[in-house]
């Protein structure tokens, strides 16, 4: 396996891959670019990613866009950690 997928894989484990939700980050949020996105972005750039396309380049060069996916990442932990915690994590 290339580095890329195989520092994904990692994350992946030790996110809590076939673990007790006390064990785990929130699996509500499971996306390793859309809900980790600072985490990927740091690993795509430290493995040098080719962009499938265009729009991919782009979006690895916009600073706009990678800040506004870092702010959304934080937002959407504010509102879902908790939830996870009290529905989810607590309940196990």
């Amino acid at each position: 396996f290339s580095p890329i997928f195989k520092s994904v894989r990692k994350w992946q484990k030790e996110y809590g891959w076939h673990r007790p939700p006390q064990q785990t980050g929130n699996l509500i949020l499971p996306c390793f670019i859309r809900d980790h996105f600072e985490n990927a972005y740091t690993q795509f750039i430290n493995a040098r990613v080719k962009p499938g396309d265009e729009n991919a380049r782009e979006a690895l060069l916009d600073t706009s866009y990678i800040e506004g996916m870092k702010r959304y990442d934080i937002e959407l932990g504010e509102t879902i950690d908790p939830i996870w915690e009290k529905h989810y994590r607590q309940k196990s």
